[in-house]
């Protein structure tokens, strides 16, 4: 059985953990090692007189002022999974697409009551108030989180260099980018990535393998995952 390595914050590798057992990998199989860490920024923005929020992860919806629970504010989202997350917090959620780009090119074709806050960390890969400065919208980014970088850990390290053929699912690209950083030989491993921009970001850094998901969502890369594993079972 091929090793499993997770190194998204560690609330979301135990919640994809415990699917990867659900779907039959053994708990034995999976190493979790996160290389980000997830942090409240403190204090928010007061964000009472914006009108509807723009969402592309649900870390977000984790560090919301309490005001905004249950406020049935109109959401706009990227993902089932974050609209899913917006909708049991209250808001009034609508997916416009599966990824940031997909949400972008919706918005620029319909009309939003604004201004809007895209509630967000402090790294991402699509500025939307930039996006939309000189618009009729008024978007502004509101920085809810952190994400700290960090590294694998030495044991992890032992593993992977002692363990052929393990797989590493990168869930953005900034994962990705931090993998390349960590000085590991990766050509012997296989990287599930959930976009074909994390994917080339992954060959770069130099993985033997690299396969993309069908969409970009957790259930895509779980699907992904354990068909792998079957196929290398045979």
């Amino acid at each position: 059985m091929s090793l499993l390595v997770l190194t998204r914050p560690y609330s979301q590798s135990l919640s994809f953990s415990e699917a990867l057992t659900s779907s039959g990998v053994a708990s034995e199989d999976i190493i979790i090692d996160p290389i980000l860490r997830i942090e409240p920024v403190t204090p928010i923005k007061k964000l009472k007189h914006f009108k509807s929020i723009i969402l592309t992860s649900s870390n977000a919806l984790k560090h919301l002022p309490p005001y905004l629970v249950g406020s049935r504010l109109p959401a706009f989202c990227a993902g089932n999974s974050t609209t899913e997350a917006a909708i049991s917090h209250g808001f009034l959620a609508k997916c416009l697409g599966e990824t940031a780009t997909e949400l972008c090119n919706a918005l620029l074709q319909s009309p939003l009551p604004g201004p809007v806050a895209y509630l967000c960390g402090d790294y991402i890969t699509l500025d939307f108030e930039e996006l939309f400065r000189g618009s009729k919208l008024s978007v502004e980014n509101i920085i809810c989180y952190r994400q700290i970088p960090g590294k694998l850990r030495m044991a992890t390290i032992k593993v992977l260099n002692d363990n052929k053929g393990s797989i590493v699912p990168v869930f953005s690209q900034r994962s990705a980018r931090l993998l390349c950083e960590q000085g590991l030989n990766w050509n012997d491993h296989c990287a599930v990535s959930i976009s074909k921009n994390t994917a080339e970001i992954c060959k770069k850094a130099g993985f033997g393998q690299t396969i993309v998901a069908a969409h970009p969502s957790a259930q895509s890369m779980l699907a992904a995952i354990t068909s792998l594993i079957e196929l290398t079972n045979g």
